[in-house]
């Protein structure tokens, strides 16, 4: 089950709980079973997609959802040094 529109919040960014802005939310990581999002996937760094990180966020983490912008409660430092995003793991 695919989020309604409304609801789709990939492309918006992703805030901090220290304001940095993190990046913006390329995907969703969805539990086929129980049709419930469970991960945030997150692309932060690089220059024009050189260079960028994807990391997960567990859907846990958000804090507030405003109509461009998902606030969380990691710091960017954990952001950031989370382990990237690896397709070969899936």
């Amino acid at each position: 089950m695919c989020p309604r529109a409304e609801e789709d919040i990939r492309g918006r960014s992703v805030a901090a709980a220290d304001g940095e802005e993190l990046g913006k939310i390329g995907d969703l990581l969805i539990d086929g079973d129980e049709e419930k999002v469970r991960f945030l996937l997150v692309e932060h760094g690089g220059f024009l997609g050189i260079g960028q990180k994807k990391t997960f966020i567990p859907v846990d983490a958000v804090t507030r959802i405003t109509e461009d912008c998902v606030f969380i409660d990691r710091s960017g430092k954990q952001v950031t040094e989370a382990p990237a995003y690896d397709t070969d793991l899936i």
